[in-house]
């Protein structure tokens, strides 16, 4: 393990998955839905890693990918980050969430859910994301997650597209 002693991380980023329920025209991690993976950290190296993450002061897990709501053992890595005191929190673009996934990340104590959306308007954020109908149901499940006490935050990646959307002029 690397020597950190003379700093302090605030948070580790772990790309969980590649997959995708979405081909964004911005993805960096080349994600896509039908994508097979054959490297992913799993089972009991997963474990390991929450136990050096927790041993490095336990900063907040970020949970990334892909998509990590497709991950099947997401609620596996959830609760065992839970049991070992780490926190966590998912960076998604929010669009699987349900009503009982809400409620189980909760009791999974994340402490926050990140949505990506990519314009103020369906036109920019729908376009990029390739789905039409795509903000309406990140700004409908944003709600739901508040009423539900789970924080959200947005991450917005600034393109041609819709720079001028976040920029004034």
């Amino acid at each position: 393990m690397a020597n950190f002693k003379n700093f302090q991380l605030d948070y580790v980023l772990w790309e969980v998955t590649q997959k995708c329920n979405l081909s964004c025209i911005h993805c960096r991690a080349g994600a896509h839905p039908k994508l097979i993976e054959e490297k992913i950290i799993k089972g009991k190296h997963a474990r390991e890693l929450i136990d050096e993450i927790k041993n490095l002061g336990s900063p907040t897990l970020a949970l990334t990918g892909g998509e990590p709501l497709l991950r099947k053992d997401l609620f596996d890595i959830l609760n065992y980050a839970k049991k070992q005191k780490v926190p966590t929190r998912i960076q998604s673009n929010g669009l699987l969430l349900t009503e009982e996934i809400a409620d189980r990340l909760k009791e999974a104590n994340v402490t926050s859910f990140g949505f990506g959306m990519d314009g103020s308007k369906p036109e920019i954020h729908d376009k990029i994301r390739n789905l039409k109908g795509a903000l309406n149901k990140t700004i409908q499940n944003i709600k739901m997650l508040r009423k539900k006490g789970i924080k959200v935050h947005v991450e917005y990646t600034i393109t041609k597209l819709n720079y001028d959307d976040v920029v004034p002029q």
